[in-house]
C-alpha cells in the first residue's frame, strides 16, 4: 500500500501534530495514555485527527504515552518524513491504520487509523 503523496502543507500538519503531542507529553507526566488515563485502559475514540495528503486519521485515546514518545523521537530523527515515520498498513479487520516504523515494544501503544 502506498503512502499518500506528500506536500509542504503536510509538513505543517506533521509539525503540529508533533508539537501537540510534545507538549502533552511535557505537561502530563502522570498520565499513561493520551486520553489523560493513569491507567492502561481501553479507549477507541478518537482523541486527535490530522490529515496526510488526501487522508484524515484518528489518533485513540488509548494511545499509550511510550508510543507517542516513539513518535517523537522517530519525526527528530527522520526530519519529519512521513515514509520513516508511519508504516500504512491494515488492521486484522481490513481497516487502514498507521503503524510507527520501530520495532520496539513502545511503539505497539499507538493507534492510529483513517477516521
Amino acid at each position: 500500500m502506498a503512502a499518500p503523496t506528500k506536500t509542504k502543507k503536510d509538513n505543517f500538519h506533521y509539525l503540529s501534530l508533533y508539537n501537540l503531542l510534545e507538549s502533552w507529553v511535557n505537561s502530563s507526566p502522570d498520565e499513561v495514555q493520551l486520553d489523560g488515563s493513569k491507567a492502561k485502559t481501553s479507549n477507541p475514540k478518537g482523541w486527535i485527527y490530522f490529515i496526510s495528503g488526501p487522508k484524515f486519521y484518528k489518533i485513540n485515546g488509548d494511545t499509550t504515552k511510550d508510543a507517542v514518545e516513539t513518535f517523537l523521537s522517530l519525526h527528530k530523527e527522520h526530519d519529519g518524513e512521513f515514509e520513516d515515520i508511519f508504516e500504512v498498513a491494515q488492521t486484522d479487520s481490513g481497516k487502514e491504520c498507521l503503524r510507527l516504523r520501530d520495532n520496539s515494544d513502545k511503539a505497539h501503544g499507538w493507534y492510529c487509523y483513517l477516521a
